[in-house]
């Protein structure tokens, strides 16, 4: 028999792990909490642009004007909720939340312009 312990390199101390994206029920909640603030956000901007008179703006600008400040939101609602903290000491960095954020902003965008259309 081997006495030696054996380790994986993410057991030894000092060394961080990082994964990209968080556990699924933080997935889950995170796609909800996106999904309202981006509703909430494009429907204030269709009707302030509506007010104008002007027609809709449906360019990537627009669509990275509505990502900014979701994804804003989000950071400041999750450390709020000390969510980043509980998901660093987990090993996930706001990149993989980030990148989460980002794409379902990406697919809602690509669902306006299909239903619009």
């Amino acid at each position: 028999m081997d006495s030696k312990i054996r380790y994986k390199s993410s057991d030894l101390p000092g060394h961080k792990v990082h994964r990209l994206l968080p556990p699924r029920p933080f997935l889950d909640s995170l796609a909800l909490r996106v999904a309202l603030v981006w509703v909430v956000l494009r429907v204030a901007s269709m009707y302030g642009v509506s007010l104008s008179g002007a027609p809709y703006p449906g360019s990537m600008g627009a669509a990275l004007l509505v990502l900014l400040p979701v994804l804003v939101v989000i950071r400041v609602d999750m450390g709020r909720r000390s969510e980043l903290v509980f998901l660093a000491n987990l090993g996930h960095s706001f990149v993989g939340i980030a990148a989460v954020v980002v794409v379902e902003c990406l697919a809602l965008e690509a669902l306006l312009r299909v239903s619009i259309v």
